[in-house]
């Protein structure tokens, strides 16, 4: 099985907050996990973010970009390349989706994902949609089931 997870599941992951005991209990079934490229750049602009915004602490923070790494050695990597892009513009037309969120969307389809992870609601509601089973942290109903 595959789950896709976006950033906002990996965040979960890296600061201690609501979703994170159910963002890791996402993570520890599938027996592939999956993101895009470009998550690992938009998790290190939220760890920045929070840390600015001194929701976290440099100790925290540290911690987290060092998490980050870890988990990310543990992720199937989808590269973005015309087909990724031209989807990614299609779902976002379809799903009324930002453009990451599309990625995001569009990469799951692309490597095959079975459930789809994130703590957006409404990125949860597009990929239902679309097909994935979703496994949300903050509103956790177990996809595995």
């Amino acid at each position: 099985m595959i789950t896709y997870v976006d950033t906002s599941m990996l965040i979960k992951l890296l600061i201690d907050e609501a979703g994170t005991a159910e963002a890791a209990a996402i993570w520890d079934e599938p027996d592939v996990l999956a993101t895009v490229r470009v998550a690992h750049v938009e998790a290190r602009a939220a760890l920045a973010a929070a840390q600015r915004q001194r929701r976290i602490s440099p100790a925290v923070f540290r911690s987290a970009v060092t998490g980050l790494e870890m988990l990310w050695s543990q992720l199937s990597v989808v590269e973005i390349d015309d087909d990724l892009m031209r989807l990614a513009g299609d779902l976002a037309t379809t799903h009324g989706l930002r453009g990451y969120d599309a990625v995001h969307l569009a990469a799951a389809h692309l490597v095959g994902a079975d459930v789809f992870s994130s703590a957006d609601r409404r990125l949860c509601e597009s990929a239902s949609s679309a097909g994935f089973h979703v496994a949300n942290p903050i509103e956790a109903a177990d996809p595995f089931e």
